[in-house]
């Protein structure tokens, strides 16, 4: 078995975990991009600049 081969394995297993991960924090928590589309509070110098 050759390094390249194992290289392949490791990094194609790699993307399996980070794919379920990012599956499974999706289920956990629906949308979390709206949180950093909505600011808690809106900066003042956006609101004069016009």
């Amino acid at each position: 078995m050759s390094y390249v081969l194992l290289l392949i394995v490791v990094a194609l297993a790699a993307i399996a975990v980070v794919e379920a991960a990012r599956f499974w924090l999706e289920l956990s928590r629906p949308r979390p991009a709206q949180q950093q589309q909505q600011p808690f509070s809106p900066s003042p110098r956006s609101a004069r600049s016009g």
